[in-house]
């Protein structure tokens, strides 16, 4: 090689290759005499090579570390193989689920037709059944046309006497069942009964088109003659004229029924009514005495001048007065008093006020023209009346036949007068309160006013022609919204437990208005005589509704709409709604103001819940409206509704949102659990559906001072349930609006307070019956509120108030005390392992999930109980 090859070598690019080249062969020749040297030196496996040939390295540790990096890739390796069998798992899973699909969509669409098809066939059918309305028959002989011009008419007066029953006295041809019962209304200037003509102007069921008119109704002046009124027509046929003084020859008013103060012997018919007419226009509680009065002077009070009455029942009266002195029982008689030369009644009103006042009875005789001023006086000033039945008279007391007057008043033949002390002396503190109260409740429902009289006189007529009235009121003149679709909104808040409680089903509304003749039939009375606000109109529900029996669900022909529980115990039990009536579900209405984010939780606490059928929202903020995408989504409808002003009336609005019977009434910061609400609607409320089912249980108690005072403390009975959490009947929310004296509404938005003791002292007025409490719940906290109402520092002195008001208001304290709570049946009893409980945690001691909120919750406890 010469020198120029050589120093080609060592160019740059050529340099690098043999430099390479070197340090490769150097590697080599060490490498492999130190292979052979471990290799004759370690013959053994694997492991233990490793274990012996790492030994004698100066770093030791890095064989632990080895074999520690081995395992894990060793469980790496097998959780990647498990993921990639789940993995092909889960695909063939979905590609099977892929593949139903179509065969899903196929079948769902054949179900809607098929429903679409069956939807056909029900209306069908119920068009088949139905009934065709017709025509009512007119009076044998008579058409039924109505001729203004009178004056041509040549009336044939056949007597009074020949129109003696309602039957051949009116027109039903003019008064068909689904019209309602219009009624025209002569004017009148009247000025003795102008606030009577005033509130028959008022009427709902006023109209103006004399041609549709059922009844006309005319307040006769003195001397006027009917035979010129303009829809006088044959006999004055379904006409009602309203007199001022005593109804005696009636014979030129025909078919007419007649309103009076006082009837002669043989004129009166059974629809003709006797009735007390000037009353005042306004009466509130003042003019009404309580139901307990302090001091009970006399046991019977009469006064009356000496003319009016014969020797015969002066010497009786002087003997029942001698009766009563020997006994220690005073007696207020006096026949020789100075008498009104209006009706033969003694002293003023004040004058007869204050002896009536103090008396327990008051003694009437049905002959006397005064008879039904008496007869109302005596029950405006809280004495129970005795008749005393002459036989001269027939004693009509209004709307007798309707009106169980026996539960107000006592009627005595004149022959046992010497036995009256006797049979006053009989009656028990509690039958004599009780007939005070009911005497006062006619009142003030069926006589007080003229309002009243107007509204009792109508209803009475319309019932004795079996027509349905007018449509329950129910409130629409609120802003409300369209059923809220809302984003869902996640809730952190972890379930309870799976408990199975119920299907969640759609929406299903209560069957309205099924009630309209047997509300006027067989109901009839107990609405009469317990619940007057039903007989003004056509009530939507019926409170007191009769159950179906039990052998219903097991027939064929008669199980429509019955859920029935199958043989078993809890399993069996949760899958159906069961009871002796046809399925229903339940409105939640909650009344809120300001508190967004507590009336977030509460809204999502209430998803899935099972026979929930709509949430409606009363939203009490005046300033601002709710806004639509901050609320969870739902299984059912949320409708929000916006009163005209704040007020804890307005959870008791009977909203026209409200399709079911039964309503739960809940505040915003209220945290019940499913399974509770379940149990009490399911379970408790209805069975008890005429009665205030709910949770928190509070009562009225009385100290050393004699007074009554509201108490949250724990107890052994109670008298009261918070409406914040219970059911309660739809019709008793219109109660609570047609019925509660305006004082108490008034006091309600003035204290902002006491709307649950209102409705608590309504319920058990009309019923007579306790609230029912359900579970072991006492308390129901929300520390996560800020500002709560029972948290004012007048809050409970307000509510002392309250019931002090209310309790003079209603002229007595209507509240009754329980020592009875309701459970679930299977509640602390030991069934087989193969058996389960009717509800898992219902009144247990359950599991309570722990969060930061739970030191709160424990001071909260012993500061005070939630309202």
């Amino acid at each position: 090689m010469d020198w120029r090859q050589w120093t080609s070598l060592f160019r740059p690019r050529r340099f690098s290759r043999v430099f390479l080249g070197i340090v490769a062969i150097l590697g080599v020749v060490n490498f492999v005499p130190y292979l052979y040297s471990s290799s004759s030196q370690c013959k053994y496996t694997e492991e233990d090579m490793i274990d012996f040939c790492l030994k004698p390295n100066k770093w030791g540790g890095f064989k632990d570390r080895l074999r520690e990096q081995q395992r894990i890739f060793a469980s790496i390796r097998a959780e990647h193989q498990e993921l990639i069998q789940k993995l092909g798992e889960a695909t063939a899973q979905l590609e099977e689920l892929q593949r139903r699909i179509p065969l899903k969509k196929d079948e769902i669409s054949r179900l809607e037709f098929k429903i679409e098809e069956l939807k056909l066939i029900q209306r069908d059918l119920k068009d088949r059944r139905s009934v065709k309305i017709e025509l009512p028959k007119p009076p044998i002989g008579l058409k039924s046309t109505l001729r203004s011009d009178t004056a041509s008419q040549n009336l044939t007066h056949d007597g009074y006497s020949t129109f003696w029953s309602l039957e051949n006295s009116f027109d039903f041809s003019r008064c068909s069942i689904a019209s309602r019962f219009p009624v025209f209304f002569y004017p009148s200037s009247s000025s003795e009964l102008k606030f009577l003509s005033a509130n028959l102007m008022a009427s709902p069921y006023r109209t103006t088109n004399s041609s549709q008119a059922c009844i006309f109704v005319k307040i006769l002046e003195d001397g006027e003659d009917v035979s010129k009124l303009d829809y006088w027509g044959d006999h004055g046929r379904n006409h009602l004229l309203i007199l001022h003084g005593t109804a005696k020859n009636l014979d030129h008013f025909g078919a007419a029924a007649i309103v009076s103060q006082f009837f002669d012997q043989g004129i009166f018919r059974d629809f003709d009514q006797e009735l007390y007419l000037r009353t005042a226009d306004i009466v509130d509680f003042h003019d009404l005495p309580a139901l307990l009065p302090e001091k009970i002077t006399y046991l019977l009070s009469y006064q009356i001048g000496s003319d009016k009455l014969s020797n015969m029942i002066k010497e009786d009266l002087k003997s029942l007065e001698k009766s009563g002195k020997s006994s220690m029982d005073q007696m207020f008689i006096d026949f020789d008093c100075t008498v009104r030369k209006d009706e033969g009644l003694c002293g003023d009103y004040d004058e007869r006020r204050a002896i009536a006042q103090q008396s327990t009875f008051a003694l009437i005789f049905d002959d006397q023209p005064s008879f039904s001023r008496r007869f109302y006086e005596s029950l405006k000033f809280g004495s129970i009346p005795v008749i005393i039945k002459t036989g001269r008279r027939r004693c009509h007391l209004p709307f007798d036949g309707y009106i169980d007057w026996r539960m107000a008043s006592l009627s005595v033949p004149e022959a046992r007068f010497l036995e009256l002390h006797f049979i006053l002396r009989s009656f028990e503190l509690e039958d004599l309160l009780e007939m005070k109260r009911k005497g006062r409740f006619y009142l003030e429902n069926y006589l007080l006013n003229s309002k009243v009289i107007v509204n009792t006189l109508l209803s009475y007529l319309r019932h004795r022609l079996l027509i349905p009235g007018l449509q329950a009121k129910t409130v629409a003149d609120v802003e409300s919204s369209e059923p809220v679709l809302t984003y869902p909104a996640p809730s952190t808040r972890p379930p309870y437990d799976d408990e199975f409680l119920g299907p969640v089903e759609p929406p299903y509304n209560s069957p309205a208005y099924n009630h309209n003749f047997s509300a006027i039939t067989m109901y009839g009375s107990r609405l009469w005589n317990e619940l007057p606000s039903q007989v003004h109109s056509s009530p939507e529900f019926l409170t007191i509704s009769s159950p179906l029996p039990s052998d219903v669900e097991f027939s064929e022909h008669l199980s429509a709409g019955m859920r029935p529980i199958g043989p078993g115990s809890g399993s069996s039990f949760s899958q159906s709604l069961g009871g002796n009536r046809i399925r229903e579900q339940f409105t939640a209405v909650i009344q809120t103001y300001n508190r967004d984010s507590v009336l977030n939780t509460t809204l999502a606490d209430l998803n899935r819940l099972p026979y929930l059928n709509k949430v409606i929202v009363v939203w009490n903020n005046m300033d601002r409206s709710p806004d639509p995408l901050l609320w969870p989504k739902l299984h059912c409808p949320i409708v929000f509704v916006k009163p005209i002003q704040n007020s804890l009336n307005n959870r008791f609005m009977p909203l026209e949102h409200i399709k079911t019977e039964a309503v739960l009434m809940l505040d915003d910061d209220i945290e019940l659990k499913q399974h509770e609400i379940v149990f009490a609607f399911k379970s408790v409320w209805r069975e008890n559906r005429d009665r205030l089912v709910g949770f928190p249980a509070r009562y009225h108690c009385r100290y050393d001072d004699n007074q009554v005072y509201y108490n949250s403390n724990h107890t052994c009975q109670y008298s009261l349930i918070l409406t914040g959490a219970a059911f309660i009947h739809k019709e008793y929310l219109r109660m609570y609006n047609e019925m509660m004296p305006e004082m108490v509404k008034d006091k309600v938005d003035e204290w902002m307070n006491c709307e649950d003791l209102a409705m608590n002292f309504l319920i058990a007025h009309l019923t007579r019956k306790p609230p029912m409490k359900v579970t072991n719940k006492w308390t129901l906290r929300c520390p996560t509120c800020e500002d709560s109402l029972f948290k004012h520092e007048n809050h409970y002195n307000r509510r002392h108030d309250c019931i002090r008001l209310f309790t003079k208001i209603f002229g007595y304290n209507p509240l009754l005390y329980t020592q009875f709570r309701a459970d679930s049946v299977l509640f602390k009893t030991r069934v087989p392992a193969e058996h389960s409980k009717c509800f898992s945690h219902i009144s247990s001691k359950y599991r309570v999930i722990i969060s930061y909120f739970s030191y709160e919750i424990n001071k909260q406890s012993f500061e005070h109980d939630q309202n």
